[in-house]
């Protein structure tokens, strides 16, 4: 059974792991549950520590989620973003480039 986390105002589905997450003083919290025993509850969570910052996803989700995470982690950082399509990946290493795409669309 698939449920769902609100985060940045959109729903991602999850299904397989979910902690309680009980924030600290001090901590934000980035998402929440929407439905089942956990509605309303913490699901991403972020604290300051050090010069930095850390951030908490307590489940395993269908992906979505977790990418859009890592965009949100990454512009709070300033660091340059490229979103790409589902199902692709860019990998750079040295001066080359490799886009490498597993879904059945072209790109």
């Amino acid at each position: 059974t698939f449920a769902t986390i609100d985060f940045a105002g959109s729903p991602h589905r999850w299904g397989t792991w979910a902690d309680l997450v009980e924030p600290r003083p001090g901590t934000e919290v980035l998402g929440r549950y929407t439905d089942q025993f956990y509605a309303g509850t913490a699901a991403v969570v972020r604290r300051a520590l050090g010069k930095g910052t850390v951030t908490y996803l307590g489940v395993v989700d269908e992906g979505s989620l977790t990418e859009a995470i890592v965009e949100h982690v990454a512009r709070q950082a300033k660091l340059p973003v490229q979103v790409l399509p589902a199902g692709t990946r860019l990998h750079r290493v040295g001066g080359a480039c490799v886009f490498a795409n597993s879904s059945m669309q072209t790109v």
